[in-house]
């Protein structure tokens, strides 16, 4: 995993375009490497009742990078 990529858009650019209520603050980033926590658009896990404008997705963070399923700690993740 070598690719990197920005992000750019705002909070608000992002909440209009997936239609959702709140979004993390975060800031233009134009160099998101591999092991980075990356803003992603996810589900909403069918138990949390969600009453604002998207019943079915959310915006959260998550890790961008391989980590083995017998791994104790995603700190092995920069040596693969």
């Amino acid at each position: 995993m070598c690719g990197r990529f920005n992000l750019t858009a705002t909070p608000g650019q992002i909440m209009d375009a997936f239609s959702l209520s709140a979004v993390p603050d975060i800031r233009p980033n134009y160099n998101i490497t591999p092991g980075s926590d990356i803003l992603a658009i996810a589900p909403v896990p069918e138990q949390i009742s969600v009453v604002k404008d998207n019943d079915y997705a959310q915006a959260v963070f998550l890790f961008w990078g391989l980590i083995p399923s017998w791994a104790k700690d995603r700190k092995i993740s920069s040596n693969l």
